[in-house]
């Protein structure tokens, strides 16, 4: 189940949680990577809200997949922090922020001269990133006080002791929390439907997650649950395990028809989804798609294989979530047995139109038109792009907006009904 690591703020106070950030991340710097992009340096005609938000697009969508860290300034500027593992993926994300404003002054006196974008190794340029996060900041006192050298951020350090990072002793807190929850207000739900106008949305399946933001909120506010990838794994299979404790409910979604539901491949192996898998009908496992992320395939390709042919040949269906412009191509669908891809819309799709609807036409061609689902689709524009290039299935709100349109036709025509029927 996805968490954000991104921090795409600029609002009040956005400043200040970079400088917490770093504060957090002076114990922790060893195998660290960081790039600032000066955003703020552009000429005002590329600094408009469309370039800007085309520019950070592959970097939230990085952190969503919990690749990285985003932090966007008040000026505009925005720094990713991520591990070597990621650093190819965050080069070729520069590279594309740069063809976005190749005919800006500092971007086109190119890399060797650059004002543009500065990298840095956190555990041997941790000053220097320091104040470069003090100079970019132009709102926050936090961060506009940090001065020195040596122990550049010792002051803060003494106004905020208490960390907010996750912990073991956290995560037995909340594990054991979670057996007592009623999870049943944090679920949420996002339709996958065909959309062959905007006005005649077809519901296929309807995705069920459990909002993990609503639920550090709820548990423990102001703790980042995503702060150690290994404990939030860890998490992240304990939701696994309530989930399908809901789905067993009757009355619970399975009796609303075709769901999805986000798993983890140790969740599959588990003797929690075996005793689930014990209590449904025959017919009931085909109604079930079972999406599994990337990364956690790739952790362990011989799991996901034994995980995959039990699924399978009990009837489930498999989605592989969260794929992006830069990581769809490295997915064979045929080859990993899967029903569905779920691709992200980007809004590079938009920037770049032509040659981007020609890449997926040829992804749709290569995946099947019934088989890759266009996620994360917040506008008209996203959804008619889709359309052109042959994509049959979406999800994301502008869908939700359009369904719930639809319900809203619906019962006017049945009052107008039973308006005509009493005269």
């Amino acid at each position: 189940m996805p968490a954000s690591a991104a921090v795409d703020t600029r609002s009040k106070g956005a400043d200040a949680l970079l400088a917490e950030f770093l504060r957090r991340l002076e114990s922790r710097k060893e195998g660290r990577l960081a790039v600032h992009v000066m955003l703020s340096r552009l000429r005002p005609f590329n600094r408009r809200e469309h370039h800007l938000h085309a520019a950070r697009a592959g970097f939230a969508q990085l952190a969503d997949e919990r690749r990285g860290q985003l932090f966007v300034l008040s000026n505009a500027d925005l720094f990713f922090f991520f591990s070597k593992e990621v650093e190819g993926l965050v080069r070729s994300e520069i590279m594309r922020v740069r063809f976005l404003f190749t005919e800006d002054p500092i971007v086109a006196k190119g890399p060797d001269a650059d004002g543009f974008i500065t990298w840095y190794t956190v555990d041997r340029q941790y000053d220097a990133l320091v104040r470069a996060a003090r100079g970019a900041s132009d709102s926050n006192a936090a961060v506009r006080a940090v001065t020195g050298r040596d122990g550049a951020w010792a002051d803060l350090k003494a106004r905020q002791k208490a960390s907010s990072a996750l912990t073991p002793e956290l995560l037995d807190r909340i594990e054991a929390g979670l057996v007592q929850a009623d999870l049943s207000s944090l679920l949420r739900r996002h339709a996958v439907c065909s959309v062959p106008n905007e006005t005649s949305p077809e519901p296929r399946f309807v995705e069920w997650t459990v909002c993990i933001s609503d639920l550090a909120q709820t548990m423990l506010p102001h703790f980042d649950f995503a702060s150690d990838p290994l404990l939030f794994q860890h998490l992240t299979e304990s939701l696994d395990r309530r989930m399908l404790a809901l789905l067993a409910k009757p009355g619970g979604p399975l009796d609303g028809g075709d769901i999805s539901v986000n798993l983890n491949v140790a969740t599959l192996l588990s003797e929690h989804f075996f005793t689930f898998d014990e209590k449904l009908f025959t017919a009931r496992r085909g109604c079930i798609v079972i999406e599994l992320k990337l990364e956690d395939i790739a952790q362990d390709p011989e799991s996901y294989e034994f995980a995959r042919k039990l699924a399978q040949a009990k009837g489930y269906r498999l989605c592989l979530d969260g794929l992006t412009l830069w990581t769809f191509d490295l997915v064979a669908r045929g080859q990993l047995g899967l029903a569905y891809l779920k691709l992200n819309f980007d809004a590079l799709m938009l920037v770049e139109a032509e040659e981007r609807r020609a890449w997926l036409e040829d992804a749709v061609a290569r995946t099947g038109p019934a088989q890759l689902i266009l996620s994360r689709v917040e506008s008209a524009e996203g959804a008619a792009f889709g359309r052109a290039a042959g994509v049959q299935l979406f999800q994301g709100r502008h869908i939700e907006r359009l369904l719930a349109e639809a319900r809203q036709r619906r019962q006017y025509v049945r009052l107008n009904r039973r308006a005509s029927g009493d005269t």
